[in-house]
């Protein structure tokens, strides 16, 4: 009796091991297969327009065949997903250029106190692994009235001191963030096996989902949501949204200032952003089915169940679309411009929780 009950358990806890990662490898098979059809989409495009590009070219030679063409170089359009009064939380920065980058030239005009931005890395560490300008610049966002708070795993924000203290202060008056941003994300291992990479980079997405839920804004839904059709269509296709700045409703979005002076964040759901690069390794950690499908429960990590949330849109980042922002690798910075990144897409992904979801 007592051996087939330790047979049993032994078997309850080799499947609750094996769930994760069985779930996470059918997540990389779909994303292989979608990867497949993507390529085989793309290839059939770009035939396409080749052959009308030939046809245009030998029309014009016909017309004008002396003529000389001026090829005039067009700057992609860039998304901007920021709104002057979001209360804005950055996790996961190095160099702090995109925080600084963010703070004076994208909303030069919001609070400064708008703004919380952390580093993984204690504040000796950043400065000794980036560039010698980071501490001088850290320096400059604090003058400005920036929060910036060393030593945060993004995984576990809920152990970081400061925030605690900044929730307790705001009282019934705190409502998180409206946008937490978490750029490039990578545990910086250095793991060669490429299946122990994907899963140990998919481990630390699925935490910070987790760890960042509660400390979202709740409020009105984001005006930009797409349709469930223009979802499908976002994720293989580059689809840029042109979106007016939203008009909140006055009564609902009233800001409230607490006793230390600081406004809370207005009322509508927060969102989280994440952004990668859109090639192989990287699509492979297939980052929106782990946000909108995740294993119910991640083993050794928590055991609160995993959040749902719901994928608002997806789009190009283009990292010249923010002045001075300098990209760093997790290790320490290699290459002082953006030539890392520039050598291939990018693409942001933006999340809401899903609304069935209460989460304290």
């Amino acid at each position: 009796m007592n051996h087939k009950t330790k047979t049993k358990d032994h078997k309850g806890k080799a499947t609750k091991k094996s769930s994760l990662k069985a779930a996470l490898a059918a997540h990389q098979a779909r994303a292989a297969k979608s990867k497949r059809v993507a390529h085989a989409q793309k290839i059939d495009k770009q035939k396409e327009a080749r052959s009308k590009k030939s046809k245009v070219s030998n029309t014009r030679d016909e017309e004008a065949p002396f003529a000389v063409s001026n090829t005039l170089e067009v700057k992609p359009k860039s998304t901007i997903p920021f709104e002057d009064d979001d209360h804005v939380l950055l996790v996961g920065e190095g160099n702090f250029t995109f925080t600084f980058s963010l703070v004076t030239s994208i909303l030069p005009t919001s609070p400064r106190h708008q703004f919380t931005s952390t580093s993984y890395d204690s504040e000796s560490e950043c400065y000794r692994k980036y560039s010698s300008d980071t501490a001088k610049r850290v320096a400059d966002l604090k003058a400005m009235g920036v929060k910036v708070i060393f030593g945060v795993d993004a995984r576990n924000l809920e152990s970081c001191k400061e925030i605690r203290t900044m929730r307790k202060h705001m009282g019934d008056r705190w409502n998180g963030w409206n946008k937490v941003i978490f750029n490039f994300p990578h545990v910086g291992a250095g793991i060669t096996d490429q299946d122990r990479n994907i899963l140990t980079n998919q481990r630390l997405l699925l935490g910070f989902l987790s760890s960042v839920a509660p400390f979202l804004s709740k409020g009105q839904p984001l005006k930009h949501r797409l349709s469930k059709e223009q979802i499908e269509s976002s994720d293989d296709e580059d689809m840029e949204l042109t979106l007016a700045r939203s008009e909140h409703e006055n009564q609902n979005n009233q800001t409230q200032v607490s006793e230390l002076g600081r406004r809370a964040a207005p009322s509508r759901e927060g969102s989280v952003l994440i952004t990668l690069r859109d090639s192989i390794p990287y699509t492979l950690w297939d980052l929106p089915t782990l946000a909108k499908r995740p294993p119910q429960q991640v083993h050794g990590m928590t055991s609160r169940p995993q959040p749902k949330y719901l994928q608002v849109r997806s789009f190009k980042f283009h990292p010249d679309a923010y002045p001075g922002y300098q990209h760093c690798r997790t290790i320490g910075l290699t290459n002082a411009s953006n030539e890392d990144i520039l050598r291939g897409p990018c693409r942001t992904w933006e999340f809401v929780l899903k609304p069935r979801d209460d989460i304290e």
